[in-house]
């Protein structure tokens, strides 16, 4: 990209994030959070952020809108992506509760195996006779 006029270099950046952040939605919304880890490991959002266009620039309107539009959508990819972030992040902290509940209640989740075997006198705390 090094011999590419700056607006085209712009273009291409925010297009590759813009394939970035969809592959980042697409992961999410499979919920395929383990793979979605590996890939922030190699391609992260925040160290690929592409740079922001200055004004004083002088790029033609042509690019600029190309610009805007690509910018759009990157914004909108990660409104959705945040969102899925959000609502998984809500899931697992209810999970968490509800099992850090059945332990103080004495629940069957989070009881601590007693004979190192799963018998009566570990799920159900009683004496086999």
């Amino acid at each position: 990209m090094e011999n590419l006029p700056e607006a085209t270099a712009r273009i291409i950046s925010y297009q590759r994030y813009l394939n970035l952040v969809r592959q980042y939605v697409t992961l999410a919304k499979a919920n395929k959070w383990d793979e979605l880890t590996e890939l922030s490991k190699v391609k992260s959002l925040d160290v690929d952020r592409p740079v922001a266009v200055d004004s004083q620039e002088g790029f033609s309107l042509q690019e600029v809108n190309i610009l805007t539009d690509l910018l759009s959508s990157i914004l909108k990819a990660m409104t959705e992506y945040e969102s899925l972030i959000y609502r998984n992040r809500e899931r697992v902290r209810s999970l968490l509760a509800g099992a850090e509940e059945q332990e103080r209640s004495g629940g069957t989740l989070g009881r601590i195996v007693q004979t190192n075997t799963y018998g009566p006198r570990d799920l159900l705390g009683k004496q086999r006779k």
